[in-house]
């Protein structure tokens, strides 16, 4: 075997260094990659994070459930709340601006909402309503001679909830009875409001200072008695079910 010459062996040198120049760059480019791809990766993070806080806050503003939340604890007085809905300081019993109209199978049913006398009570109603919560609901108390019942999610008197989440206070005042048609709030006891309400269908007076009073029928009382006359079962809910398609608020009739 001959030997390698220098100039050989110089070249042959050369063609084994070559591999270990293209691995070192192989391995910066990687290392650049990996950086490039951390870096885009905080990127996205940080983007996606004010994106959710973008959401919650839209969220946190939009809610009217949790505007009114926030209102109350803040100590947000009654008169406040009355005069969010058009009540003024010197307006007699009964006077606000807003009508509920209740949509429903038998007809319509137009409710006067008394926001000065009962400012939570109202806005409870009135944020529902808003909200769609009552449409679809179903009138599953009905007894001749006293009252119709709705506003209950599971259609049997043992759900809803008010605007809060939790059951709010009662609101009294000396002026409102439960005269025939009178819009009232069904409870289980004192301060245990949340979304079922009833109209009554002749004087109730043993329910005063007990339920809170909130509004009357202005229009449809026709309606109403067409509901009462409705036939039930044991559990006094009408057979063929009543139903409320939606409630619409106004500021007059």
């Amino acid at each position: 075997m001959g030997r390698i010459k220098p100039q050989a062996l110089l070249l042959q040198s050369k063609k084994k260094k070559a591999p270990a120049r293209f691995s070192v760059l192989t391995i910066m480019a990687c290392n650049l990659v990996i950086i490039l791809f951390l870096l885009s990766m905080v990127f996205l993070h940080r983007h996606n994070s004010k994106q959710d806080a973008d959401i919650l806050k839209n969220r946190q503003t939009g809610d009217s459930s949790s505007e009114f939340e926030g209102k109350e604890n803040e100590g947000e007085s009654r008169e406040k709340l009355a005069r969010r809905f058009g009540a003024n300081d010197g307006d007699s019993v009964g006077k606000t601006s807003k009508f509920a109209i209740l949509n429903t199978t038998k007809g319509l049913i137009t409710l006067e909402l008394f926001a000065k006398e009962a400012p939570k009570t109202v806005t409870n109603f009135v944020t529902h309503s808003e909200a769609g919560y009552y449409n679809r609901l179903i009138f599953h108390r009905v007894i001749k001679g006293f009252m119709i019942q709705g506003g209950d999610p599971n259609g049997d008197g043992t759900g809803g909830k008010s605007i809060w989440g939790d059951k709010f206070e009662d609101e009294f005042n000396p002026g409102l009875k439960h005269e025939p048609f009178t819009l009232s709030m069904a409870n289980a006891g004192p301060n245990t409001n949340g979304s079922q309400f009833f109209i009554t269908t002749v004087g109730t007076p043993h329910l005063d200072n007990k339920h809170s009073v909130f509004g009357r029928v202005v229009r449809g009382q026709d309606v109403v008695r067409e509901i009462e006359d409705s036939e039930t079962d044991s559990q006094d809910r009408p057979l063929v079910p009543v139903v409320i398609n939606n409630i619409i608020i106004k500021d007059s009739l």
